[in-house]
C-alpha cells in the first residue's frame, strides 16, 4: 500500500500521518468539499468609504448629463483598470446600484491581495490559511501574548547565564532544588576533564570555606603546637582524627559517583512504560489523522479523475495506478513545502485530528487539479475528451413536440431496475466488497451514490444498492 509523503518526523513520513493512498472505494457521502473564495461582506476593507445611497425613484435620481457613470466609478481615488472599469460603467447605465455593489466587491478582492502580498486569489488564500493555522496554534491572541511573555524571560535568563548572574540559578533553584545540583555536579565533571584551571577556579574558593568550617585548618595548627611542645601522643592522636575525617571524604565522593552512575531498575521500567504509551498514543492519532485524510482526499480525487478514467476506458488496476502515482506526486510536493508543514506542524500539536486532516486535505484539494493535468498529459499526451452528445434541435414547426413530449425517455437498464423494484435490484445494508464488484459495468458516480453492477458473490449478475452516508 503506498504511502504519502508528508510532514517529516511529526508523522512518521505521511503528510501529518500514515495515510494511505490505495484507491479504494469511495466512501458515502460526497458532500462539495470545495474551498471558495467568496468577495461577500466577510473580506470588506476597513477604510473602504462607504458607498451606500438611498434607492432610486426615479429619473430624478440618474447622475447629472455631465456626470457619467464611469466618472462615479472612478471618482473616490481607488483605481479600476481599464477593462473592468469599462465593464462597471456599462452595468452603471441600467443598474447603479449593482454597479456600486461590483465596484465594492472589486475593492475588498483587491485589498485581500495588496494585505497578504499575492497575486492570484488562490495564493492569497493558502497564505490566509497558513497564517490562520499558525495563530490557532499559538491560541491565539492569548497564546501569542504568552509566548511573548516567554521569549522575554527566555532572553533575560540567556544573559543572566552570559553574566554568570546568580539570580538566574537561584531562580531555578526555587523550582526545582534536585534539578540545579545534578547539572552543577555535571558542570564540574565537565570542567574537570576540559578546564582545569576553570576548575580550580570554580572549585577552590568553596573548597577552603568547607574545610575551615570542618576544622581541617585548626586541627594542623594543633597537630603543630603538640610536635613543638613535644607531646608525640597527642600530636599522633589528632593525626588520625585528621586522617579519618579525609578517608571518610574519599568513601562519600565513591559512593556519590557510584549513585550517579547506578542505574534504577524500578525507575527505567517506569521509563520505559511511559515511552511505551506515549508512542502508542502518537500512532493512535497519527492513524486517525490518516484514516480521515484518506476518506477526504479520495472524495476530491474522485470528482476530478473520474470523467477521465471513464473516457480514457481505464481498467481497474491502470485507475488504481494512475490514482496512487498522482496522490505520491502531491504529497511529495506537500512535503516539499516548507510553509506548509510548519503550519501542518503547528495544527498537529494542537491535539485535534479533525482539524489536521481538513488542513492536509485543503492543501491536497488545492494542488489536486494542476497536478491532474499534468500527470494526464504525461501519461496520455494524446488523449483527448469525448466531445458530448448534442441532442438533435427540435423542428421549427413543432412537429413531433407533442409526440416526444408524450414518449419518456428511455430508462438506462440499471435506473430502470431501481426504479421498478425487480429482482435485478438487490438492496444490501452495506457496501459489498470491491472484488466482487464489476467494474467492467460500474463506474465511480454509481459507486459514489450507493450502487454496484455484481460479478462473483452472494449476488452474482445483480445490481445492489445500499444506504450512504451524508458527509
Amino acid at each position: 500500500m503506498a504511502t504519502p509523503a508528508g510532514i517529516g518526523a511529526v508523522s512518521t513520513g505521511a503528510a501529518v500521518a500514515d495515510v494511505p493512498t490505495e484507491v479504494v472505494e469511495t466512501p458515502p457521502g460526497t458532500g462539495d468539499t470545495g474551498t471558495g473564495t467568496g468577495t461577500g461582506e466577510g473580506t470588506g476593507d476597513a477604510d473602504a468609504p462607504s458607498t451606500e445611497e438611498p434607492a432610486s425613484t426615479g429619473a430624478g435620481d440618474q447622475p447629472p448629463a455631465d456626470e457619467t457613470p464611469e466618472d462615479q466609478l472612478g471618482g473616490d481615488g481607488r483605481t479600476i483598470d481599464k477593462k473592468t472599469r469599462d465593464a462597471l460603467a456599462k452595468l452603471a447605465k441600467t443598474d447603479p446600484a449593482a454597479a456600486k455593489e461590483v465596484r465594492e466587491s472589486y475593492f475588498r478582492a483587491q485589498a485581500f491581495l495588496k494585505e497578504t502580498g499575492k497575486e492570484t486569489y488562490k495564493e492569497a488564500l493558502q497564505e490566509v490559511r497558513g497564517m490562520k493555522a499558525q495563530i490557532e496554534a499559538l491560541g491565539g491572541d492569548e497564546g501569542i501574548t504568552n509566548l511573548q511573555t516567554e521569549v522575554s524571560d527566555y532572553r533575560q535568563e540567556i544573559e543572566q547565564f552570559s553574566a554568570g548572574s546568580p539570580d538566574l540559578i537561584n531562580q531555578l533553584y526555587d523550582v526545582n532544588p534536585a534539578g540545579v545540583v545534578s547539572a552543577a555536579s555535571n558542570a564540574l565533571d565537565i570542567l574537570a576533564a576540559k578546564d582545569v584551571e576553570g576548575f580550580d577556579r570554580a572549585v577552590i574558593p568553596q573548597l577552603a570555606t568547607r574545610l575551615e568550617k570542618a576544622g581541617v585548618y585548626s586541627a594542623l595548627e594543633n597537630i603543630g603546637k603538640a610536635i613543638e611542645a613535644k607531646n608525640g601522643q597527642d600530636a599522633y592522636d589528632r593525626l588520625v582524627h585528621l586522617a579519618k575525617f579525609f578517608d571518610n571524604i574519599r568513601m562519600h565522593g565513591r559512593k556519590l559517583m557510584e549513585t550517579r552512575t547506578q542505574k534504577d531498575p524500578e525507575k527505567e521500567r517506569l521509563q520505559s512504560d511511559r515511552q511505551k504509551f506515549e508512542t502508542e498514543k502518537a500512532q493512535h492519532y497519527d492513524t486517525q489523522i490518516g484514516a480521515e485524510v484518506n476518506r477526504q482526499t479520495m472524495v476530491s480525487t474522485a470528482k476530478v479523475v473520474s470523467a477521465f478514467v471513464k473516457d480514457a476506458g481505464l481498467q481497474p488496476e491502470g485507475r488504481k495506478d494512475f490514482v496512487n502515482s498522482l496522490n505520491s506526486k502531491i504529497f511529495a510536493a506537500m512535503q516539499a513545502d516548507k510553509s506548509f508543514q510548519r503550519a501542518a506542524h503547528a495544527i498537529k500539536a494542537k491535539g485535534d485530528p479533525i482539524r489536521t486532516a481538513e488542513f492536509i486535505a485543503q492543501k491536497f484539494e488545492e494542488l489536486l487539479p494542476d497536478f491532474f493535468a499534468k500527470h494526464r498529459n504525461a501519461l496520455y499526451p494524446n488523449w483527448k475528451p469525448k466531445p458530448k452528445v448534442v441532442p438533435p434541435p427540435t423542428p421549427a414547426n413543432g412537429a413531433g413536440t407533442a409526440a416526444a413530449a408524450a414518449k419518456p425517455p428511455a430508462a438506462k437498464p440499471a435506473q430502470a431496475a431501481a426504479a421498478a423494484g425487480t429482482p435485478g435490484v438487490v438492496r444490501v445494508t452495506f457496501k459489498p466488497p470491491r472484488d466482487d464488484i464489476d467494474w467492467e459495468k460500474t463506474s465511480d458516480t454509481m459507486l459514489i451514490s450507493g450502487r454496484a453492477f455484481m460479478k462473483s458473490g452472494k449476488w452474482a449478475g445483480k445490481m445492489t444498492q445500499w444506504a450512504v452516508r451524508s458527509s
